[in-house]
C-alpha cells in the first residue's frame, strides 16, 4: 500500500472517525473520498502523445499556406503557424530526429512571434526546406 493511503487511513484512525470495528469504507461517506484517493493513487500516468512527425510537417504546411494565403487575422496566422511549429518541433523530440526541418522549427518556436513579414519570410523559408529536390 502507497505511503499517502497509509496515511489518510492512519489520519481517520486518529481523528476517531474509524470504529475499529467496523470498516470505515463501507461508510457512505467515506466511500467517494477513498475511491478518489485510490483512483489516483494507482490509475496509470498518461502522458500526451506527440503527433507523428508527417503530421505535424502537414500542419506546419497547412499553417505556412494560411500565412502566404492570408487567411486570417494577423494574430490568428501567428498563433496557427507558432502552434503547428511547437508541435513539429515536439514531433522531432519525441522521435529523436535532428534535421534541418527540425532545427528550424526550434529556432521558430525559441524566437518571438514575428509580425506579417516575418511570417511570410519563416513560411517560404520551411517550404524551400520541405520541397522535394
Amino acid at each position: 500500500m502507497d505511503s499517502l493511503a497509509r496515511l489518510v487511513i492512519l489520519k481517520f484512525v486518529q481523528t476517531g472517525q474509524v470504529d475499529m470495528r467496523n470498516p470505515f469504507w463501507l461508510k457512505p461517506a467515506c466511500l467517494f473520498p477513498l475511491a478518489l484517493i485510490f483512483s489516483l493513487l494507482f490509475a496509470p500516468a498518461h502522458a500526451a502523445v506527440e503527433p507523428a512527425y508527417p503530421q505535424a510537417l502537414l500542419k506546419v504546411k497547412e499553417a505556412t499556406e494560411a500565412v502566404l494565403g492570408r487567411t486570417g487575422t494577423e494574430g490568428c496566422l501567428q498563433g496557427k503557424l507558432m502552434n503547428a511549429m511547437v508541435e513539429l518541433s515536439n514531433s522531432c523530440d519525441a522521435s529523436g530526429r535532428k534535421d534541418p526541418v527540425c532545427n528550424f522549427a526550434d529556432k521558430f518556436v525559441m524566437s518571438s512571434v514575428p509580425p506579417l513579414a516575418g511570417l511570410d519570410d519563416a513560411a517560404q523559408q520551411f517550404l524551400k526546406l520541405t520541397s522535394s529536390p
